[in-house]
């Protein structure tokens, strides 16, 4: 039971990472003590060292093949982001 609740627990993991953006994010609770901010900047340090975006766009580019490119994608964000 040990391993399971050092999985559950939010000051042992740290945070989640936000997907969706050009860049790293976490998100941490909002009780979140000094272990677990650390653990969610080791987070985003693990991240960032394996190019979790990268790795993200190239699996969704891939999955989504000849249905949309991330030029296409990148382009249709920025357009919406102009309209607001």
């Amino acid at each position: 039971m040990a391993p399971i609740r050092k999985h559950m627990d939010y000051a042992e993991v740290g945070g989640s990472p936000l997907l969706g953006l050009n860049g790293i994010c976490i998100i941490a609770h909002g009780r979140s003590n000094a272990k677990a901010i650390m653990n969610a900047v080791l987070m985003a340090d693990r991240a960032a060292e394996n190019a979790l975006v990268d790795a993200i766009r190239d699996a969704v580019s891939r999955d989504l093949g000849p249905h949309i490119s991330p030029e296409s994608a990148q382009a249709t964000l920025l357009s919406k982001e102009t309209e607001e």
